[in-house]
């Protein structure tokens, strides 16, 4: 049996046009760097490609196998021995030792590039001092704390004793006369 064909008018059909420019094309897939359509590397298992076969990023042999600590941890650590150190500046001076106050604050610099380099190739040693830091930074946050706010509770007690003896004094002077 054949079914008789309609006929159809195509002249109400308009042709789709195709961009001379690919960057004006719907993307399905894109490379974040350069935005190049890579959808026909993506073979629908696992993850979709980021990067275009230009762009993606060069993985080395000579890498593996080497030990690495992570840079913020070795930073971390070595800010938590210049926090040490200055607690130690401070109590030096508060204690009378000036000039051993002054050669520790002058030499951190140059020890802190030390330990960083020390540090990098000793990660057990960071997660002890980093543990360590974070008690020392809390005590240092106190201690710093009470050593700013000691020096003006003393000075308003002794604003306030002064002006308690002034106001004594013209009492008993208004009291005598």
């Amino acid at each position: 049996m054949v079914d008789a064909i309609e006929a159809v008018d195509l002249s109400a059909i308009t042709p789709t046009e195709i961009p001379d420019d690919v960057s004006d094309a719907p993307h399905d897939i894109a490379c974040v760097t350069c935005g190049k359509d890579i959808a026909y590397l993506y073979k629908g298992k696992g993850r979709k490609p980021k990067y275009c076969e230009d762009h993606k990023p060069q993985r080395s042999a000579s890498n593996l196998g080497t030990r690495r600590t992570a840079s913020g941890a070795v930073g971390t650590a070595v800010q938590n021995l210049e926090n040490m150190y200055g607690m130690a500046a401070a109590a030096l001076f508060m204690f009378g030792a000036k000039g051993a106050a002054s050669e520790l604050s002058n030499s951190v610099p140059g020890l802190s590039a030390q330990n960083a380099a020390y540090l990098a190739t000793d990660p057990e040693l960071v997660k002890m001092i980093n543990r360590v830091g974070k008690t020392g930074g809390r005590a240092g946050f106190f201690i710093a704390n009470a050593m700013v706010l000691g020096p003006v509770a003393m000075s308003a007690y002794m604003e306030l004793a002064a002006a308690r003896e002034a106001k004594q004094a013209a009492y008993e002077e208004a009291q005598a006369a």
